[in-house]
């Protein structure tokens, strides 16, 4: 059981079944009907982010119409996955957490929660063997593949640089020591 007391539409639940997942007690039996709303923020939040292509292909069903929760694209891969900026959420593809980091620091070791990694450092890591840092190789295991999510920022390598076309942007890729 979890806790959904800070999803929207929340506090439109009745107030016995709010407190049945507060107290993490069911009264009834969890496939009672008076539970769907709860299995709906689930689904929800499950599925936040999912393009129509993974959707359809997870199926079978053809799913044309609609698009992915409005996520932030992770600063690392470009992949929209993250709830916020800046709110230390690891990026459930490449691993990195946001610290807060971007294209005007990116070639600056911040350390803290990235290990000794520059944002520079770990688009090119990421572009190079698909996770923001290779002492992290042993996560690629668990992690989500990125054509579930819609791209929202595109980073390529250009030579000795990576660079983001859209920002005008380009950052020199340095060897980690």
């Amino acid at each position: 059981m979890e806790n959904w007391s800070n999803v929207d539409g929340w506090t439109n639940l009745p107030s016995n079944i709010q407190r049945e997942f507060i107290n993490e007690k069911l009264e009834g039996h969890f496939n009672d009907k008076k539970y769907d709303e709860i299995l709906k923020f689930k689904l929800r939040d499950d599925f936040k982010g999912l393009t129509n292509e993974y959707l359809s292909e997870a199926t079978g069903i053809t799913i044309s119409s609609g698009s992915p929760s409005d996520l932030i694209a992770c600063p690392c891969c470009g992949y929209r996955n993250l709830e916020s900026r800046n709110e230390f959420e690891i990026c459930k593809i490449c691993w990195w957490e946001d610290d807060g980091q971007d294209n005007k620091h990116a070639d600056v070791v911040w350390g803290g929660p990235n290990y000794g990694v520059s944002l520079t450092q770990a688009r090119h890591f990421y572009l190079t063997i698909g996770i923001y840092n290779p002492e992290q190789i042993d996560l690629k295991e668990i992690q989500e593949e990125a054509y579930k999510f819609a791209i929202g920022r595109t980073f390529e390598i250009d030579g000795e640089y990576i660079i983001e076309k859209a920002e005008n942007w380009r950052g020199k890729i340095e060897t980690k020591t």
